[in-house]
């Protein structure tokens, strides 16, 4: 059995825990935080733990800048800090001015040189492959 569902089995009021969010759910949670509820109600509503309800915020925020999105938007509909958001964008790899980072960016550009080079070599692979079957039907 798995931890979740122990917690669920032993915890009525957490029947939801562990489990996905569905888009629904996420709407409503922002509009619940746009009303001004607190996080312990938003816990209750939910049926979800406050960390839970604060990690699906925090992947909100990010959610938001990934789409080009000011952090000041997601500060504004999430109601976290800018600095719970910076903490969450770092660990994510996210900057907050919607660009990958650095190392990500050159991950995706040396993979991106190598299967390039991939294609080049089989190109003068079939250059050559060509090249010998026209000089052996020319000498037959």
């Amino acid at each position: 059995m798995s931890k979740s569902k122990l917690i669920r089995d032993k915890y009525p009021e957490l029947q939801n825990y562990g489990k996905s969010w569905t888009n629904e759910e996420e709407i409503y949670l922002l509009q619940l935080i746009k009303d001004g509820k607190t996080n312990e109600e938003l816990s209750k509503e939910f049926r979800r733990t406050k960390g839970g309800i604060i990690g699906k915020l925090r992947t909100l925020a990010c959610n938001m800048i990934t789409l080009g999105k000011t952090i000041e938007y997601a500060m504004e509909k999430t109601q976290l800090s800018k600095t719970d958001i910076e903490e969450q964008l770092i660990k994510r790899n996210i900057s907050s001015n919607n660009k990958i980072n650095t190392n990500i960016k050159e991950t995706i550009v040396k993979k991106e040189q190598s299967e390039m080079k991939e294609v080049i070599d089989l190109m003068k692979e079939i250059r050559d492959l060509l090249k010998k079957f026209v000089e052996s039907v020319e000498l037959t």
